[in-house]
């Protein structure tokens, strides 16, 4: 369901720092261990997990928020990003390689991604965490071999005049150090794949690409 700095190299042509999320509407998961415990775990490459201690790189980052108006109606807004897998078709840019996982749609809809970037591979766990219909959604992401974690929201206002403003905000809830250290950059370039993302979206919805909307009750 977002700083000024004084040069801010092409994501096309330019590498971030090491560890950067290139462009990224960041989608992923937080997830919790099988006893409850609510410590945080990553995958390895080999396939094992490992705890992660969630005070480690803990955010002081500020939010990423970007816009974008569609003429149309919330509700259609919502079923269209309700879906988890339409949300390759606007972010594709910057995230690829789908996979799912879960229910197609609403809380507990889970994807895996890979950042579009040269070097070693990112990959990105998602899984949506909230919904509420039409009003907007919320997922969490899980990066960087662990050590980068987000929260993206979806939030949908219904225009008085007609149509609707999706807005999208992205937070670090913990990030590696380099990144924090060139926060600046990072949000700049973040804040500029995500609009990037939101005007493909709003592009989608005026052409009427809504073949893959779920059912608001």
């Amino acid at each position: 369901m977002r700083s000024s700095i004084v040069t801010c190299p092409s994501p096309t042509n330019a590498t971030p720092p090491e560890g950067v999320l290139t462009e990224a509407n960041v989608f992923g998961s937080s997830t919790q261990l099988p006893d409850g415990t609510g410590e945080d775990f990553a995958e390895r490459s080999d396939g094992q997990v490992r705890a992660v201690d969630p005070r480690r790189g803990r955010s002081s980052v500020k939010p990423v928020s970007v816009s974008v108006t569609v003429p149309t109606g919330r509700a259609d807004v919502y079923g269209f990003l309700d879906v988890l897998a339409n949300h390759e078709g606007f972010t594709n840019h910057m995230l690829v390689d789908w996979s799912y996982a879960g229910p197609p749609s609403g809380v507990g809809a889970r994807a895996r991604m890979r950042v579009k970037k040269p070097g070693r591979a990112d990959w990105i766990n998602l899984e949506v965490t909230d919904a509420q219909p039409p009003r907007g959604s919320t997922e969490e992401s899980v990066s960087a071999a662990g050590r980068r974690r987000t929260r993206g929201t979806y939030s949908l206002e219904e225009l008085p005049e007609g149509g609707t403003r999706i807005t999208f905000e992205l937070a670090w809830l913990q990030i590696p150090l380099i990144e924090r250290l060139a926060a600046p950059i990072t949000r700049a370039v973040v804040r500029r794949g995500n609009q990037r993302s939101l005007d493909r979206l709003g592009e989608q919805l005026r052409k009427g690409d809504r073949s893959h909307e779920s059912a608001i009750e």
